[in-house]
């Protein structure tokens, strides 16, 4: 069976955004590597020199949403989504990481790296001009990025958490960086996926700017006011042209969003993490994208409690949820299935079998069996013997805390509960206020457990096996098997490594992966774009919007 990654396209939509659509809130012999398949918010305006008129007769505008008052126009901080997705368009990255987290050429055009996996040569593309006056883009800005990124605060600077794998980096020429790292380690592509900016420009400027942000980017900011950005588009760009020549920014706040307010009718996109987004309609956008997020989803079993030590109860378990149907009912279609906490559209899944998180009661029972516990036809429940000849009946409390910003855990438990009730499992659920839940899982008072973790890009989520691993989960195999993922840098090295990661993981299952939460792109009905689209980074292939 293949892995379930992409259980779930939740496509019946007839769209209506409510109030608060808009809270949304990194030996030397030189071998080549070839990039993966793929290839103050002021009231005062600010200006910057456009690049020379394409001539265009009639403009082709886009209207978006935007953040009102962002914290920040700063490329390389931790932005909000709608801030980050804005600023996407402006900006482009040294190196790119696509949705499934290929690695491809970008401002940086082709690398090498030695035999030992620790130099890299980054070789610059050539004549990539920044917006206005600021020049061609050289080794001292991406060394300008390098220096500021490893001195910021990974809590400020979306890359800095990456920062620790750089041990020196030199200028070679003026489109040639040398970059050597402390370990062999993939995180040197996800640093190098920093959006490139003019270090001429914000060499003073702080991670909290709000000044007008500058790129190289598709668009350029031609202005910011209290009424949006306005963006146009970049005649200097290195790439072939997007059809729109103007994109319009508008910032909405939640009392303009009400339903039935003429608010939406002026955008084309909005971007949402309502999960109610699927639920409702609006004239002229029915065109409906998922865009997973990081965050995890997964009942965590307590490995003391007698029953859930046994790996044959934890498979039968996951082999029970039908994640499909927990998707669509508790959370109305924003996700997509997961087992485990690697993002479900990474590329080195392809190929890769799996029993453990395909739905299937009958193999569920089975592994019941196969573990000892026996069914009790009267009460529907599966039992052990206790040395008296009395029953020990296969029964869990479920602990969970309610979200707080929309309410769909309890629904989750609930649907959860309804289907292990099927092969014999009684759950009984436990809601506890935040502090009392954090508590339980940090003593280890608790059975089961819902819990949800943000989880980390490149993959590497070792905060489960160590101070999240809550129901303590030997991890030692498992701690082995992402170290050498981690120390993969091709693209055979990568899939080798993964391949036997997941193997490990699904054979220990520490979690049982529910999903990954998913926010919302809904487009006018004549916006045709990628069926993929990226957290963060959702005009990523703006070039290929139509």
């Amino acid at each position: 069976m293949r892995y379930i990654g992409s259980y779930t396209n939740f496509r019946n939509v007839i769209l209506l955004l409510l109030a608060a659509c808009f809270l949304l809130t990194s030996c030397k012999k030189e071998v080549e590597v070839t990039p993966f398949d793929e290839g103050d918010m002021s009231t005062n305006v600010d200006e910057l020199p456009p690049p020379a008129s394409s001539g265009a007769a009639e403009k082709k505008t886009l209207s978006i949403m935007m953040t009102q008052n962002p914290s920040s126009l700063h490329p390389w901080a931790v932005l909000d989504e709608n801030t980050a997705n804005l600023l996407s368009l402006i900006t482009e990255p040294a190196i790119r990481i696509s949705v499934d987290g290929k690695f491809s050429a970008g401002v940086i055009q082709s690398w090498e790296i030695s035999e030992d996996g620790l130099t890299y040569t980054f070789h610059i593309r050539k004549n990539v001009l920044f917006h206005g006056d600021y020049g061609s883009v050289t080794a001292d800005d991406l060394i300008f990025a390098l220096e500021k990124i490893k001195s910021s605060d990974a809590a400020q600077c979306e890359y800095a958490k990456y920062s620790s794998v750089l041990s020196s980096y030199e200028k070679i020429d003026d489109l040639t960086l040398k970059v050597v790292a402390s370990q062999k380690s993939r995180d040197i592509f996800y640093l190098m996926s920093f959006p490139v900016i003019p270090k001429s420009y914000y060499e003073q400027l702080g991670l909290d700017t709000k000044k007008l942000p500058i790129g190289t980017g598709p668009y350029f900011a031609e202005s910011n006011t209290a009424e949006g950005f306005v963006l146009s588009s970049n005649a200097a760009w290195w790439q072939e042209a997007p059809v729109y020549d103007q994109i319009i920014a508008k910032p909405v706040s939640g009392d303009e969003l009400k339903i039935g307010s003429s608010a939406l009718e002026q955008f084309q996109v909005i971007y949402t993490s309502l999960m109610t987004a699927n639920s409702y309609s609006a004239a002229g956008k029915n065109e409906l994208h998922q865009v997973v997020t990081p965050t995890y989803d997964c009942l965590v079993p307590n490995y003391h409690n007698e029953f859930l030590a046994k790996r044959e109860v934890r498979e039968a378990i996951s082999t029970a949820l039908n994640r499909s149907e927990l998707i669509s009912v508790a959370l109305l279609g924003q996700g997509q299935a997961a087992e485990m906490p690697v993002n479900p559209n990474f590329w080195a899944y392809e190929g890769l079998e799996s029993s453990a998180g395909v739905y299937n009661a009958a193999e569920a029972n089975r592994l019941l069996e196969n573990a000892g516990l026996a069914m009790d036809e009267e009460q529907g429940l599966r039992y052990i013997l206790n040395a008296d000849g009395s029953k020990r009946y296969l029964k869990f409390k479920l602990l969970y805390t309610e979200n707080s910003e929309y309410a769909y855990r309890k629904a989750l438990c609930e649907k959860i509960a309804e289907q292990l009730k099927l092969v014999g499992i009684e759950i009984e659920l436990v809601e506890a206020d935040a502090q009392t839940y954090r508590s339980h899982l940090e003593s280890g008072n608790f059975q089961l457990a819902l819990c949800s973790f943000f989880t980390n890009t490149n993959g590497d989520n070792a905060f489960l096996f160590s101070q999240y691993n809550y129901g303590k989960a030997p991890t030692r195999v498992l701690g082995e098997k992402l170290d050498a993922f981690r120390g993969a840098v091709t693209s055979e090295e990568i899939k080798r490594a993964f391949s036997e990661y997941v193997q490990a993981y699904l054979e220990e299952i520490p979690t049982i992966g529910l999903h990954y939460r998913t926010h919302a792109v809904i487009l006018d009905a004549n916006i045709v774009a990628p069926s993929r689209l990226a957290y963060k980074n959702i005009y990523a292939d703006i070039g290929q919007w139509k």
